[in-house]
């Protein structure tokens, strides 16, 4: 039996870490660390994503970038950054017929190289590379390009090399990796083929990574990186432009430190690329997490066994069990709001292997409770709504009803949630130009158009008594299940589900000395999270 012990408010992004944070992973409210989650890319309807990498140390990094698609958080494209000390790489995200595309001017390297396609009116080059549906194309009837147009990024330090390390991943033997990756004064890298032949096949031979990374390619390239890890220092900003909206919103990357344990090689997470390592599933990954509770005195530890699920760790660094935000759907203003709800972990919880499970439905480890089923996996959860006066809307469900009352245990929810990212629409129109992934909460406001508003993920959200009915996304029941919402470590339990995201709203004052006047912005969401004892 658990036992409630608190709730405290907590930004995802708000954690401050104490002297006994070593080995322990956390999220760092100053937005630099050694993973990076970005809640949202978007192709669709005339949206462009602009995405920022930074590194702000001295160091030469090896770098995972990912392109995640939204409903059930398949790769569409990733790729290994190089990165020398203060470099910037920039990119992309655009339509492609129905599927999308990165493009970029940047000449930071990257393994394979992004094919060259043309020129600049200024001379910059211009690399392309589409995005790919190969790893979602098993949902048959849910297989096209569209999918790869909304989803979301993420950035993993996969190591760092040695500036002072002799060249043997150069097969001449003259340059080594961190002077071939140093741009130079024209802002060009000394020789991007080098860390290319290290992963490449050439006359017959392996280059030097893929030899180390043995059969299979399942370990890492080692040669030329640091004996210890040595991570962190990363930040990402990006930034979704709509031309003929005239609008753009921005967000900043989540950043997570210390997430790879202490006693980690330099070269832990450097894998090769055309493999989907590394993942937040590395057995490099701690085991152990810190999360922020006011009021507590420190940030709590949750520690998971060595031999758990490893992505468990970075799921409780995300753990909600509400989330909060603003809203504005004022008709004066044409204002506009979306919420964007990005599971970053919900892949690793519901496409388990057989056999292997939490909880009554197979497959799936808690918090989540149903699997993906081709088109979605659909999690239950409540809305409040409050105007700017105190005012409250009761959400759907909760006005009286005749007797005799149905029975308690099939009780249907407000709302369900049922990709890796879920858009809230709360106007007429989506703020993020987006038509996927969207649900509409427009009849749970009712005639308050703006205020702030609070999705409960937690437990009781979930059911009312011991089960509740699970629903599809047209809100169909499909069977009733026990949504215990809880993800437990060794020495305490976090309640609710693993969520980032942000609110995007738009408004308008129509038009002012012929200047159209459209206004974005986004806010990060507000979340609590609520812990419990094991016994």
């Amino acid at each position: 039996m658990k036992k409630n012990l608190l709730s405290a408010a907590v930004a995802a992004t708000s954690v401050v870490v104490a002297s006994s944070a070593v080995g322990q992973a956390y999220i760092n409210d100053r937005l630099t660390g050694e993973a990076l989650v970005y809640p949202i890319y978007s192709a669709q309807n005339g949206n462009d994503t602009y995405i920022h990498v930074v590194n702000t140390t001295g160091d030469y990094k090896a770098v995972k970038v990912r392109m995640i698609e939204g409903e059930n958080s398949q790769e569409v494209l990733d790729f290994n950054l190089y990165m020398s000390p203060k470099d910037h790489f920039a990119f992309a995200i655009t339509a492609d017929g129905e599927g999308a595309k990165l493009k970029t001017t940047d000449n930071s390297c990257t393994v394979p190289i992004i094919p060259e396609t043309g020129t600049t009116a200024d001379g910059k080059t211009i690399r392309e590379v589409s995005f790919r549906n190969f790893l979602y194309a098993k949902d048959k009837d849910n297989a096209g390009e569209d999918r790869e147009q909304l989803g979301y990024v993420e950035v993993i330090e996969m190591g760092q090399i040695d500036p002072a390390a002799k060249a043997v991943v150069d097969p001449k033997g003259k340059t080594n990796v961190a002077a071939a990756i140093k741009h130079g004064a024209t802002g060009v890298p000394a020789d991007c083929s080098i860390p290319v032949s290290g992963w490449s096949v050439i006359s017959g031979a392996s280059g030097q990574w893929l030899k180390e990374c043995g059969a299979g390619c399942a370990a890492q390239g080692t040669s030329e990186f640091v004996a210890n890890w040595n991570g962190g220092g990363l930040y990402g900003i990006g930034t979704v432009i709509n031309v003929s909206e005239g609008t753009s919103f921005g967000e900043d990357a989540v950043a997570i430190e210390q997430m790879v344990t202490t006693n980690s090689a330099g070269s832990a997470l450097h894998y090769e690329p055309g493999s989907t390592k590394p993942d937040f599933n590395d057995a490099s990954v701690s085991s152990s997490a810190l999360v922020s509770v006011p009021g507590s005195g420190a940030p709590q530890q949750i520690t998971f066994a060595a031999d758990d699920q490893k992505f468990k760790t970075v799921s409780a660094l995300f753990m909600a069990d509400q989330v909060m935000n603003d809203y504005i759907i004022d008709p004066a203003i044409s204002a506009q709001t979306d919420w964007v709800l990005t599971f970053p972990t919900k892949t690793f919880h519901i496409n388990g292997k057989a056999g292997a499970e939490d909880n009554e439905s197979k497959n799936v480890y808690n918090p989540f409770e149903l699997p993906w089923d081709g088109k979605g996996a659909c999690e239950p959860s409540t809305m409040s709504v409050y105007d700017r006066e105190e005012a409250y809307v009761p959400p759907g469900g909760d006005e009286p009803d005749f007797s005799p009352a149905p029975p308690e245990q099939v009780q249907t929810t407000d709302l369900v949630l049922c990709y890796e990212v879920t858009v809230l629409q709360f106007g007429e129109k989506s703020t993020t130009n987006n038509d996927s992934t969207v649900t509409g909460v427009g009849s749970l406001l009712g005639s308050y158009v703006d205020g702030w508003a609070t999705l409960d993920l937690g437990p009781s959200a979930a059911y009312n008594g011991k089960y509740a009915s699970a629903v599809d996304k047209d809100g169909k029941a499909t069977a009733y299940y026990d949504f215990e919402r809880t993800l437990s470590g060794t020495n305490m339990a976090l309640e609710g589900l693993p969520v980032t995201g942000i609110a995007a709203i738009e408004y308008t004052n129509g038009s002012i000395g012929g200047v159209a006047a459209n206004y974005a912005f986004s806010s990060e969401h507000k979340t609590s999270v609520s812990t419990s004892a094991i016994d």
